[in-house]
């Protein structure tokens, strides 16, 4: 039970770990009808940003801009997602993702033709650091723009990497035709704490949410859980199996320690005769075999999470046990050692496992002294 704790807590953890990563807790774009990958632009200058930030629970918002495009190498074409970023953008999920190379040079007097993307995309493109490649931009006209990859990135989220390239974003403002490089295609704010999520989400709405931009359109705020639902019905789905899971252990340990205790009192039929003809009371001799059961269970206890910890500690900093990350979106069993979720799953199991042990306990009253001196 408590490895199943601690995989599943883990595994939502990295899985929540990367969907942040990649989309941020919250986000802003325009609220235009467009259901593609390129949403209206909007302007960056907005009386929120960056001011926004000093809202308690808000821990940073950076601007970004994404544009489709073609990306040709000698032998493959791969559709892509250029994800532009400006010299605010929180670099600390891709830097403990990447595989080769370093992240994106940036700053604001120049314009980096930098790139930077995923291993999946350099495996299908046949691509390696250093090496250029020309990008294609779908609109009227095409736009083609050369880059150098000075960076590879592998984060196991296949929606993720399967799609985006990041660039300079003075790249993706040209080609929405801003002179100034005042168009984006909107922000991403994190927060410090995902359990106020749908808290900050509201804070934010009233902050932005009746904004009117010159050209007459409104603002939308979206989170986590809006752009990333499937996943958490997913994530939700696996709470409920650890619940089946847990229930089916524990109905298994509860019947073997009722048998277990039985088969202890049949046997000692004859020393319970005895007892209750010296005098012993049925709830004294009740005492006994519940100290007793009492005792292996503290045993068994002790022996689980021994074990149990040795096996996730051993997990933990070796990660023997891999996982399919196309499938998983990570490469290894993740595991999670939070005390108080052990804590209580060891308190409960022992209340339950003792109250169990009253069952089998109670056919003590029941034995007569003369037919337990005949028992044989």
């Amino acid at each position: 039970m408590i490895i199943t704790v601690s995989v599943v807590i883990g595994f939502k953890d990295v899985v929540h770990e990367k969907a942040i990563g990649v989309a941020s807790h919250i986000t802003i774009k325009n609220r235009d009808a467009n259901l593609t990958f390129e949403a209206s632009p909007i302007n960056k200058n907005q009386s929120f940003y960056p001011d926004i930030e000093k809202i308690p629970g808000i821990k940073h918002i950076q601007i970004y801009a994404e544009k489709p495009a073609i990306i040709k190498s000698d032998q493959e074409l791969q559709g892509i997602i250029f994800k532009g970023v400006d010299t605010d953008y929180d670099w600390d999920f891709i830097r403990k993702n990447m595989s080769e190379g370093k992240i994106l040079s940036l700053n604001k007097d120049t314009t980096s033709n930098e790139i930077l993307i995923s291993k999946t995309l350099a495996s299908l493109l046949k691509l390696k650091l250093n090496d250029n490649l020309i990008c294609y931009f779908i609109q009227e006209p095409v736009r083609v723009r050369k880059f150098t990859i000075t960076g590879i990135y592998d984060t196991g989220f296949e929606e993720f990497d399967n799609l985006f390239a990041f660039c300079d974003i003075k790249h993706i403002q040209k080609l929405f035709g801003s002179k100034n490089y005042e168009l984006i295609t909107g922000f991403e704010i994190t927060i410090d704490d995902f359990k106020d999520i749908n808290k900050m989400t509201d804070i934010v709405v009233g902050k932005v949410g009746l904004i009117i931009s010159e050209d007459g359109s409104l603002l939308k705020v979206t989170n986590y859980i809006d752009n990333y639902s499937h996943i958490f019905k997913w994530l939700e789905i696996t709470d409920m199996n650890v619940w089946v899971i847990l229930s089916i252990m524990l109905i298994v340990s509860i019947f073997n320690m009722i048998a277990g205790l039985l088969i202890i009192i049949l046997e000692k039929t004859y020393m319970i005769g005895i007892l209750k003809s010296i005098g012993a009371t049925n709830a004294s001799i009740k005492k006994i075999f519940l100290y007793n059961g009492s005792y292996l269970v503290f045993k068994g206890l002790f022996w689980g999470n021994l074990l149990a910890f040795s096996l996730i500690t051993l997990q933990h900093y070796t990660g023997i046990a891999v996982l399919d990350s196309t499938v998983y979106y990570v490469n290894a069993v993740p595991v999670s050692i939070n005390f108080r979720y052990f804590a209580m799953l060891n308190i409960g199991t022992l209340i339950i496992a003792i109250l169990s042990l009253t069952l089998p306990a109670m056919l003590i009253s029941r034995i007569e002294p003369v037919k337990a001196l005949r028992f044989e």
